[in-house]
């Protein structure tokens, strides 16, 4: 029957913090042995099978004899192993009170349960050996919590409740997941709960809320069998946070280029991460704010996107695609050579690229008006301007290319003999 009680150092636990409470309200602790002088008294505490108990606290309340009431209530003594307690009083009026946990009721001399009614021990001249006091096991409710899977739930608490929603007792659960909680004899409710919010809070049996949870009702032999199910809280909904100014990407879609990509703005706090792509595709390490374009990219569009992580808890990250740039092409260089003649200039163009001979179209413009064309073939082209005067003209030769090159321009002056 007594097979769940914890052993002495579980007791000491509690007695620990029983003595730490009553120095908080009552002073500091007074012992039988810091008596100089006095009268010993002594006596056994057992359990109700007649094992002793240890480390059980005696009480005790001195009488005023001017006024009959009782004051100071001090810890007198502790139990041996034997269970033995032996105190050292000053001669007069005393009430005795024994604790052992939370485990066993507490108990008043001789045999009751409230101090009205305990017994007065009067202490003379002689010592004395009082009667042995047997401490009843207080009923508890015993069960566990597991997960819906079957899991242990360990180190979650059980709480039990008046019927009113008031507090009246506390366990937690061991690794096992398995809790035994003393109570007195009466009707409650229990509520079972996750310190992290891992699992739902639920109160038995199977209800979500303290008005709607079944009494469990406990008499003297306790009562088990309380076995909670509970399951995992759902993650909290959380909203997208907002983007008030898309990310850009700029720059000149040519080999050995640089391009750079903006974060945006966004209405929170964010930390942000970048991914380049080539026709949509993930490019392989390029999470930069820049991205180097190299000759794997020539015919293709680059692009990036941009991943906003809020700070704020309450919102969830947010990805965008940046604008895309233009095709990738080999950047182009265009050399003129110019040839007067009579109210004419031959024009000799050459069109350089690292990825190739380029071929195309020149166009000659004079503050915007075209004045020649000619086709480029083999990287070369020969333009030539009439109608020249002898005054010297600033001339723009432009290359353009339907293929793999970009194009390019060079400013020229020309005049004729």
């Amino acid at each position: 029957m007594l097979s769940f009680l914890p052993g002495p150092t579980t007791r000491r636990s509690v007695l620990t913090s029983v003595l730490l409470a009553v120095a908080l309200v009552a002073g500091p602790l007074a012992f039988a042995p810091a008596q100089a002088v006095g009268v010993s008294i002594s006596g056994t505490v057992t359990d109700e099978g007649g094992a002793p108990l240890e480390d059980v606290a005696v009480f005790g309340w001195d009488r005023d004899d001017a006024d009959q009431t009782y004051y100071s209530r001090d810890v007198v003594a502790l139990t041996d192993s034997d269970g033995v307690y032996r105190a050292t009083l000053e001669p007069g009026t005393y009430k005795l009170q024994f604790r052992a946990g939370e485990f066993y009721r507490d108990e008043y001399f001789d045999d009751q349960q409230t101090f009205r009614n305990a017994t007065p021990v009067v202490i003379g001249d002689a010592d004395r050996t009082l009667a042995d006091v047997r401490l009843a096991v207080r009923p508890t409710i015993s069960g566990s919590v597991k997960t819906d899977a079957g899991s242990a739930v360990p180190w979650s608490y059980v709480v039990a409740f008046d019927l009113d929603g008031s507090y009246e007792a506390s366990a937690d659960t061991e690794p096992d997941g398995t809790f035994v909680m003393p109570v007195d004899a009466g009707t409650y409710r229990l509520g079972f709960f996750d310190e992290d919010d891992t699992f739902v809070d639920e109160y038995w049996q199977d209800s979500a809320t303290f008005q709607a949870a079944r009494n469990i009702t406990v008499g003297a032999s306790g009562t088990t069998g309380i076995d909670a199910r509970v399951a995992l809280r759902p993650p909290p909904v959380r909203t997208p946070v907002v983007n008030y100014l898309p990310p850009l990407v700029e720059g000149w879609a040519a080999v050995g280029s640089t391009l750079d990509v903006s974060d945006g703005m966004w209405r929170s706090l964010v930390s942000v991460s970048r991914q380049w792509l080539r026709d949509g595709a993930p490019i392989p390490g390029a999470t930069g704010p820049q991205y180097k374009v190299t000759t794997a990219d020539v015919g293709s569009v680059l692009s990036a996107q941009v991943t906003a992580t809020p700070i704020d808890p309450r919102l969830s990250p947010t990805t965008m695609a940046a604008r895309k740039s233009d095709v990738v092409r080999w950047p182009s260089k265009v050399s003129v050579t110019v040839k007067r003649g009579t109210k004419k200039a031959t024009l000799r163009v050459r069109v350089t690229s690292a990825g190739g001979v380029p071929s195309g179209w020149v166009t000659v413009t004079l503050r915007g008006r075209v004045v020649a064309t000619g086709k480029v073939t083999n990287g070369r082209a020969k333009v030539t301007i009439k109608k020249l005067s002898q005054t010297k003209k600033r001339y723009d030769v432009l290359f353009g290319s339907n293929g793999s090159f970009h194009g390019s321009r060079r400013d020229v002056s020309a005049r004729a003999k």
